[in-house]
């Protein structure tokens, strides 16, 4: 009934306090980022926090300024016959039993999300980043066939001055290149070895059995001075004959295969070295997918950990309850945990852009949650039982709850018409959180509320005297 100024005023004293929350666990949940160990997440995460304490500002200076501009009619404002508020009064009038069935199916769901989680894969090819057909996936696909892998994965060889002159040495790296060239996605391996293979082979007529490691240190030393200045023999072997390389061509569409296969490479190296006085190390492209892989499951992990612990104590901090804080993640981490499940049967693996999908979604779905139970608390608080609460709190926030809810899911779909797997997987999994955000909010919320009413009422009690 209010208008101009007036109206304005109070919006701005009822929403200040919940939306200065709303945007501060969002920017937490971007901000928890910041442990990556991948630089475009984390500067993702600062901008995104810099955009969203910005919309907080403008919100609070610039649209109060500009709303006393618009003339709205009070009458404008009736809710009468409307479909979410029809619904949102059924919703906030929950019996006990569908109550009760309702936090049973979420326990459910709890534990099948969380089984379903031990499947996600982690995908790190970058040819997956590209749908198939796409040009790009095409002509990779197409090295990998004709060239015999458009990708490496590189082996440096140390050894004591001349240890590359010593057979047994060179018999153990050929070993090695061999038993590499049988793991998933290799299709050759190169060294040193290989050139002193086929010029020792040359110098006994062509003889095939003669296709192996010279005998004896002066016969090797010999060969090398027949290849120095070649280029492909100086991109092999450098310094007084202590460092060489073996270069491993890898497919990229199926360098997730070696990659999953990195620790028994590892072993190998490990028991070729042995005893030796050789050191063998993994480098390349393919080992840095390797290690984005360890990277990725670390951000993950410390990221929607330090997100949910930051906003729990926020919401603490605003609902000024332990208990109820608390309580109020309930709603928040089923949806997180779904989404994140969703990935498997959607065949989405957790690559750049479905890791930063954790906490964000954290930060942004706790928003209508904050903004129910601050009306909730403001009831209870005026001597509402716990059911009258939840009925009042529905019919002011549920209907601004699911507009903002499918406009924010909106927001985040419109990238599936990018052609980037990742942004595209970002956008579908983050546009399942908030709606499966909103029906915890709208369902499940209320539901815990009513079956946890003793608990509830006590933890907000109005103490004496106020």
């Amino acid at each position: 009934g209010l208008a101009g100024r007036k109206a304005v005023a109070k919006t701005v004293g009822n929403l200040f306090i919940p939306c200065l929350f709303t945007s501060v666990t969002t920017a937490v949940g971007l901000l928890a980022l910041l442990v990556s160990s991948l630089a475009p997440v984390r500067e993702f995460a600062l901008l995104g926090a810099f955009g969203v304490l910005a919309a907080f500002g403008l919100s609070f200076t610039l649209v109060p300024v500009l709303l006393p501009l618009v003339r709205l009619k009070p009458e404008s404002a009736s809710t009468k016959g409307r479909f979410l508020d029809s619904a949102s009064r059924w919703l906030g009038r929950p019996t006990m039993g569908r109550s009760r069935r309702t936090v049973l199916l979420a326990l459910l769901l709890l534990v099948a999300s969380g089984w379903a989680l031990s499947e996600l894969k982690v995908g790190i090819s970058a040819l997956n980043y590209f749908k198939e057909g796409d040009p790009v996936r095409n002509d990779i696909e197409a090295i990998d066939r004709s060239m015999g892998g458009s990708s490496s994965v590189e082996f440096l060889i140390e050894t004591g001055a001349g240890g590359l002159k010593d057979p047994a040495v060179l018999r153990r790296i050929d070993a090695f290149s061999r038993w590499l060239e049988t793991s998933p996605g290799v299709s050759r391996a190169v060294s040193i070895v290989d050139f002193l293979k086929e010029t020792n082979r040359t110098w006994h007529g062509g003889d095939k059995k003669h296709l192996r490691v010279p005998d004896g240190a002066d016969r090797i030393a010999q060969f090398y001075l027949l290849m120095e200045g070649d280029e492909d023999f100086d991109a092999l072997v450098q310094g007084d004959y202590s460092v060489g390389r073996i270069t491993a061509r890898v497919n990229l569409s199926e360098a997730d295969d070696f990659v999953d296969s990195v620790d028994q490479v590892q072993q190998r190296m490990e028991e070729e070295s042995n005893g030796t006085g050789m050191t063998m190390a993994m480098t390349g492209f393919v080992k840095l997918m390797a290690d984005m892989e360890n990277y990725l499951l670390e951000s993950q992990i410390y990221s929607l950990g330090l997100a949910f612990l930051i906003i729990t104590l926020l919401m603490m901090l605003l609902l000024r309850s332990l208990r109820i804080g608390l309580f109020s993640m309930i709603p928040n981490f089923l949806p997180v945990l779904f989404g994140m499940a969703f990935m498997v049967p959607a065949g989405f693996s957790l690559n750049t852009g479905t890791v930063m999908i954790g906490s964000i979604a954290l930060g942004l779905i706790v928003d209508d949650t904050i903004h129910f139970l601050v009306r909730f608390n403001r009831s209870v608080k005026d001597g509402s039982t716990v059911d009258q609460a939840i009925a009042e709190a529905m019919d002011e926030t549920g209907r601004p709850i699911v507009i903002t809810s499918l406009v924010l899911a909106g927001g985040f779909l419109i990238m599936v018409l990018g052609k980037f797997a990742p942004n595209v997987h970002f956008g579908v999994v983050s546009a399942v959180v908030i709606l499966c955000a909103l029906v915890a909010d709208l369902v499940l919320l209320p539901a815990a509320l009513q079956v946890a009413s003793g608990f509830v009422a006590k933890a907000w009690k109005k103490p004496e005297g106020r």
